[in-house]
């Protein structure tokens, strides 16, 4: 089983449309074993389970013309994120070839939380 005990970047989104509220969107975790960026599931306040119900992933799998939604069809295939505040709309948008070396720079420099609006920009 993976082990995830490295560092982490979470992507919230605190636009002035959501009147002050802070919302967690998505949470990358870089593996030890291989150092490679996963997006790991979200867990409600007071559950103990993720809900990827209530938080879909961000990420869809592109094969050729095809794009699937099963983790286990990454192998042959290009993994790209979208990273939607569902409160506001805002977004971002990237291959996984052009965002985990992003999270690698932000991991290495000690951050640990980065607003969906920067991320954005950094990605554009």
């Amino acid at each position: 089983m993976a082990n995830y005990a490295g560092p982490s970047v979470a992507v919230i989104c605190d636009q002035e449309s959501h009147s002050g509220r802070l919302v967690k969107i998505a949470v990358f975790g870089r593996r030890d074993d291989d150092g490679t960026w996963h997006e790991l599931p979200l867990y409600r306040e007071g559950c103990s389970e993720p809900s990827w119900n209530r938080h879909p992933p961000t990420w869809t799998v592109l094969h050729g013309d095809s794009i699937e939604h099963d983790r286990e069809s990454w192998a042959g295939g290009r993994l790209q994120h979208h990273i939607v505040c569902r409160l506001c709309g805002l977004n971002a948008s990237a291959r996984a070839e052009t965002l985990h070396p992003l999270l690698d720079k932000f991991a290495d420099a000690g951050v640990s939380l980065i607003r969906l609006a920067a991320l954005a920009r950094r990605l554009s």
